[in-house]
């Protein structure tokens, strides 16, 4: 599964132009206007990438609505509206006590 926050927030924090590198960097894929257009529809450009599709009327404006969706699309707790994380927020786990004793080196044995 493709974590959709993670590559937003990786775009978003990039420049404009850099953003653009960058979504095409991570497989997205670009559909320019038709020219010239029939109609209204046809003058927006659109950006794929992992399943959602962005869509505006210049090529940035397209990323910059890829982005938003994706970040809509992060879901949230309830408490606090941050992404949710699959430790949900839990420090990992100590070690065992036996493997700890037997890795450590014990300094005091030469007494």
């Amino acid at each position: 599964m493709t974590d959709h926050f993670t590559m937003a927030q990786d775009l978003r924090a990039l420049v404009p132009l850099r953003r653009i590198m960058g979504f095409k960097a991570l497989g997205g894929r670009f559909q320019k206007p038709e020219r010239p257009p029939m109609v209204f529809d046809e003058l927006w450009w659109s950006a794929s990438l992992a399943g959602l599709t962005g869509s505006g009327l210049t090529c940035r404006a397209s990323v910059d609505d890829w982005i938003s969706q994706a970040l809509a699309r992060t879901p949230r707790r309830a408490t606090d509206c941050r992404p949710e994380c699959p430790c949900n927020g839990q420090q990992k786990p100590p070690p065992s006590e036996t493997a700890a004793t037997e890795t450590a080196p014990n300094f005091l044995k030469w007494r």
